[in-house]
């Protein structure tokens, strides 16, 4: 039996306003010999930019500064490369403004932060899934990864709304649960999860 995990939707709309976050500045420290080989790289924290992007207070973004800061630890775990693209882009000081959908974004670093958002909602394949799916050890769950990724394939094709909607649901950090009955379930996708069961016939 395969089961899909992901996050809350809220969880996912966090995840992406916060992927632009945890952005790479550079400070320096001058002596009088060498400038240059006294410059040295800092990481501004995901607290101090989650401070900027509440500050835009974008229509569409986190709703408290503990999801963006949540959101841009899973972004930066999830999306290392498309991470690391945005927070070169970024400098020492980005600028927060509100896109066109009233989501935060990094001003003149747009289509960066765009390849970052596209990744942090990117579903996880049926691999990926059943690597948390099995980690569970639900007492009904799959026993292992390839009858997982059995499961998960087939209720991909005979359930394919369903499916999608319970991929929507979630990120790429999924936290898995064994419901009542010892099947695991994607916190907060509870809903989703029973419509495709019913599908299922389970």
């Amino acid at each position: 039996m395969w089961h899909n995990d992901y996050r809350t939707v809220r969880g996912v709309v966090a995840l992406l306003l916060a992927a632009g976050l945890a952005l790479f500045a550079c400070t320096s420290s001058t002596d009088d010999d060498d400038d240059d080989n006294n410059n040295q790289p800092t990481e501004l924290t995901c607290a101090q930019h989650c401070d900027r992007i509440m500050a835009a207070a974008c229509a569409n973004g986190p709703s408290s500064k503990a999801d963006c800061e949540q959101g841009c630890s899973d972004t930066s775990a999830a999306c290392p490369t498309e991470f690391a693209a945005a927070q070169s882009c970024a400098g020492s000081n980005p600028s927060y403004v509100c896109d066109a959908n009233g989501m935060a974004t990094i001003s003149g670093c747009e289509a960066k932060v765009e390849v970052m958002f596209t990744c942090a909602n990117k579903p996880l394949t049926c691999a990926e899934s059943c690597a948390f799916t099995v980690a569970a050890k639900c007492a009904n769950g799959p026993s292992d990864q390839a009858s997982c990724e059995t499961g998960c394939n087939g209720a991909k094709d005979q359930c394919p709304s369903q499916f999608d909607a319970y991929n929507a649901c979630g990120g790429r950090t999924p936290t898995v649960i064994c419901d009542n009955n010892g099947m695991p379930v994607a916190s907060g996708c509870e809903t989703e999860a029973a419509a495709l069961f019913a599908c299922l016939g389970l």
